[in-house]
């Protein structure tokens, strides 16, 4: 069988940096969605549906009643997540943490039901706040603690290897140092991988736009609106939230998957099916702005909540911290316009691309490089390519790799 690029999947990851619909590299290779799978019978092959999350939302319920849904229900689903360690006869629980609150409450959760042997691992830049919150969540719960440190950006490089693990299905450095990290693990002692992905959007209701409004806004979850993406066919989901949850989330942070893959198996309790459709059986007014999560880890877990965090609540300090941030970019940003490039980033940032571009000799010549030796690979789409050279001249550094990433895409695939 003769197959051929497609231009449709090399746009989507161009603006959203990873696929939107069931288009893969290539046209002659559809992906199976979320909640589908493939049958299989005599008579030839076809898709199927075997789940799909909708709100069926209990209109009196009120916040208590929701924090005693979602503690039991996550702690079900952390259960399951810990269990299969144990049942394959695994020695250590493996447990992405990060600064944030997501890894945080897997991690923390798995230690308050009574699981042990727990091995955190974050990469990060040194500098970060993320490594350093980590890193007193760990030490505070007793767990053995690894990070690896993402100063050099090495893994910048490795544009081909990542994109034969993903399949080009999301902009390679979206895993950033996870790939080298789990290429030095023991997986003869280490199960699964557990993490914290999608918490944000399906418990801290990141999603939502406003509870007087659910109108789908494909273009808040794209990474780049430089390039147009045309043909995105979003009517079937029911609100933002939900298209955010099958597109950015299933379609796009859950990519990583498959480098994962390679290595052990990802899980997180987040995406818990039962866990989600209890989650979405709760009014948005409870979820919005993280207020259920918030009050859920206060009144359940008070001291996780009492190590700082990368996610603030909402208090009246919390407002005046993202004003200052806001006059802060804005400075910044003025820097920028006036030539001072290198103040624009931030090396306190957990993965601050901006900043190693600048200061990285080594890994801008390589970006540069790459692209400029493999441009050429789309001589035979003329609009692919001068969006392309468009984007990487004119974009961020993320935009410079998500040109990489389809120039990667053309050379392996087709």
């Amino acid at each position: 069988m003769v197959y051929s690029f497609s231009d449709k999947a090399a746009y989507q990851l161009l603006s959203f940096g990873y696929m939107v619909d069931d288009s893969t590299f290539l046209k002659e290779v559809k992906r199976v969605r979320a909640g589908k799978y493939l049958f299989v019978s005599e008579k030839g092959m076809n898709i199927k549906e075997w789940h799909r999350f909708s709100y069926k939302v209990k209109i009196d319920m009120g916040m208590n009643e929701a924090i005693e849904l979602i503690d039991q229900g996550f702690r079900k689903a952390v259960k399951r997540c810990f269990d299969k360690d144990t049942e394959y006869g695994y020695k250590y629980h493996l447990v992405d943490l990060s600064g944030g609150l997501d890894s945080r409450m897997t991690t923390w959760v798995a230690h308050d039901m009574g699981y042990r042997n727990i091995v955190n691992i974050c990469y990060s830049q040194s500098t970060s706040l993320d490594c350093q919150y980590a890193k007193d969540v760990a030490h505070f719960l007793g767990n053995q603690f690894y990070v690896k440190y993402l100063d050099e950006a090495s893994f910048v490089r490795e544009v081909e290897e990542v994109t034969k693990k993903n399949f080009g299905m999301g902009y390679y450095a979206g895993i950033t140092g996870g790939n080298q990290f789990l290429k030095f693990l023991n997986f003869r002692v280490l199960g699964l991988e557990h993490t914290g992905q999608l918490g944000d959007l399906i418990v801290g209701g990141g999603y939502l736009k406003s509870l007087r409004e659910d109108t789908i806004d494909v273009n808040g979850i794209k990474y780049s609106n430089r390039v147009s993406c045309e043909d995105i066919n979003v009517s079937g989901y029911e609100g933002h939230e939900l298209m955010s949850l099958y597109l950015r989330g299933f379609q796009g942070a859950l990519s990583t998957h498959y480098i994962r893959s390679n290595y052990t198996y990802a899980v997180s309790p987040f995406i818990d099916p039962e866990f989600i459709d209890i989650c979405f059986s709760i009014p948005k007014c409870l979820r919005i702005y993280n207020r259920l999560y918030w009050t859920w880890i206060n009144k359940k877990y008070p001291m996780a909540g009492k190590i700082q965090s990368t996610r603030k609540q909402r208090t009246r300090f919390f407002i005046f911290q993202k004003l200052m941030q806001l006059v802060q970019g804005g400075f910044r940003r003025g820097l920028h316009i006036i030539g001072s490039r290198h103040f624009s980033h931030n090396k306190r940032d957990m993965n601050p691309f901006e900043f190693w571009y600048a200061t990285n000799p080594g890994i801008r010549n390589f970006v540069n490089t790459y692209y400029e030796e493999h441009i050429h690979l789309l001589d035979g789409y003329k609009k692919l390519q001068a969006d392309s050279m468009m984007l990487f001249n004119q974009g961020s550094v993320i935009e410079k790799l998500q040109v990489l990433t389809i120039l990667a895409a053309r050379k392996i695939y087709a």
